[in-house]
């Protein structure tokens, strides 16, 4: 069991889907009109040395459902529009002064945002960001949109990135066009950088293989007749 304390000043009257650290600033998104008594709508920032809340600019007027953080930028997810903004969004970005969008964002609802480094990555019911195809997870490079492999063939609910690894959860059967149910795993594929192609060795030298990526345990093979059969070293 756990005994919680709240302050009266913590409250918000409404639900929190989303909770993002910048600093000493807690940033909560959800479905909620004010927090501590001042007027925020869906979106505020608990400045954690002062213990006060504060809105971001007007709010924005739509659910938020994940919130993340990159430096000192804030991106939210969920299906609004910023208060006083003329276009729709999934998601968009506040850098402590105004909303901005991500290029033309997500088609559709954003229900997860994962930062990794200064990537974004963001799933939920969509089949195209930035104007490109993308089944239900995007990534954001600070940039453009791409696509995250073939995605997944149904709504992605969660996203975490460990090492190179990213693992989805959702209401998905499929995820890279192989079955996988409510969950998958993507490896960061590696890429062999020595040799790269058109190498002469001396048989019997001495050679250093090398690649980019992560991985557990790697096999090398080399083949004399252009591939037909293997010969492994380790």
């Amino acid at each position: 069991t756990m005994d919680c304390q709240m302050q009266g000043t913590v409250l918000i009257d409404g639900y929190v889907y989303g909770l993002a650290l910048v600093g000493t600033n807690l940033y909560a998104a959800g479905s909620f009109t004010t927090a501590g008594g001042t007027s925020a709508l869906n979106v505020a920032m608990w400045d954690t040395l002062t213990s006060t809340w504060s809105p971001l600019g007007g709010g924005i007027d739509g659910y938020a459902s994940a919130c993340a953080a990159i430096g000192s930028d804030l991106y939210v997810g969920g299906l609004f529009m910023p208060v006083g903004g003329t276009e729709e969004m999934g998601i968009a970005k506040w850098d402590g002064q105004g909303w901005s969008a991500l290029g033309s964002g997500p088609e559709g609802d954003v229900f997860c945002i994962t930062a990794s480094g200064s990537v974004l990555y963001v799933g939920g019911e969509f089949d195209a960001a930035g104007g490109n195809p993308a089944n239900h997870i995007a990534v954001w490079d600070g940039d453009n949109w791409s696509t995250f492999g073939s995605g997944s063939n149904n709504v992605v609910n969660g996203i975490a990135v460990v090492g190179g690894d990213v693992y989805l959860g959702g209401g998905f059967s499929t995820a890279g066009g192989k079955p996988s149910r409510y969950f998958a795993k993507y490896f960061a594929p590696l890429t062999v950088t020595s040799p790269n192609g058109g190498e002469i060795w001396e048989a019997g030298s001495g050679q250093t293989i090398t690649w980019t990526g992560t991985a557990v345990a790697v096999s090398i093979e080399y083949s004399k007749d252009n591939g037909a059969t293997w010969t492994t070293l380790v």
